[in-house]
């Protein structure tokens, strides 16, 4: 089997062959559904963390707008 993946893959050692079988043989629904599961997680998380973004740019925003009143408003008084 192992001289058969030589010809019909990129695999050039036995050595390289076997690591692949064992990576592939660990490989079943169980961590396919807890990678799926953690993917999720992760795109949860980025989700968060752009509202958090998004809403700390309106902050930034809202603040330099006053930041340009108050200025204003000291210039005047001058």
């Amino acid at each position: 089997m192992i001289a058969e993946c030589h010809v019909n893959c990129l695999v050039e050692t036995d050595a390289q062959a076997y690591a692949n079988a064992e990576f592939i043989a660990a490989f079943n629904p169980n961590v396919a559904l807890a990678l799926l599961d953690e993917r999720e997680r992760n795109q949860q998380y980025i989700k968060r963390r752009d509202q958090e973004n998004e809403d700390i740019a309106l902050t930034v925003g809202k603040l330099r707008v006053e930041l340009e009143a108050a200025k204003s408003k000291l210039n005047e008084q001058r």
